[in-house]
């Protein structure tokens, strides 16, 4: 099974994605239907019950596979050499060089349903979060299932994300990329989350 991700940059630090996989979304729709969805508790990503989350172990064979590539170290690897390859600054930025960057991070990738009414305010991401991105596993691109990127928090000059089947972003996390979404829409918006994350100092 291979996986290739495609990347456009649209912004500064912002890429528009595709990522290529084995799978229909006619395949993973019914595994993704038949979950136990529900929200996190004590979570404050739930945003009024609206946003809900899988964890792992999945237990459906596609699914399993998806988690298993974005977790992987070998796609970890290719997003930090994309990275440090195309992103001026990047390496001073964090003060490491890529296979520090490589020791001292994970990669995830978690289910989300969205319900409609979910809203997502414009803002950015805290600093434990090296790149954050979200792939779209909705059927055709939908304004009223988006996220853009903005200049500021009042949400000039936006860029919209498209939201075809395995469309999705990417943002390097420096302060600059404002971006928000929503679902607004009377159906499930179904994503992967997806981000490179700073390991916690071990004790």
């Amino acid at each position: 099974m291979t996986y290739q991700l495609q990347y456009q940059q649209v912004r500064p630090q912002v890429w528009q994605i595709h990522l290529d996989m084995p799978y229909t979304r006619e395949q993973i729709l019914p595994e993704l239907e038949a979950q136990p969805w529900g929200v996190i508790p004590n979570s404050p990503d739930s945003w009024l019950n609206l946003r809900e989350r899988l964890c792992p172990p999945f237990h459906t064979p596609i699914m399993r596979d998806i988690h298993r590539h974005l977790c992987s170290p070998e796609h970890r690897r290719s997003i930090i050499d994309y990275f440090y390859d195309n992103v001026p600054m990047f390496q001073s930025r964090w003060g490491m060089d890529r296979e520090t960057m490589f020791q001292q991070t994970f990669a995830h990738g978690d289910f989300i349903r969205d319900l409609p009414g979910f809203h997502q305010d414009i803002h950015t991401d805290y600093r434990l979060l090296v790149a954050t991105g979200m792939i779209y596993l909705t059927d055709h691109d939908n304004p009223g299932f988006s996220t853009s990127f903005y200049d500021d928090r009042e949400g000039n000059n936006p860029t919209r994300i498209t939201t075809n089947f395995c469309d999705g972003w990417w943002h390097v996390n420096d302060g600059s990329p404002w971006h928000g979404g929503h679902n607004a829409t009377d159906q499930d918006r179904y994503s992967i989350m997806i981000a490179l994350t700073l390991s916690w100092p071990s004790k």
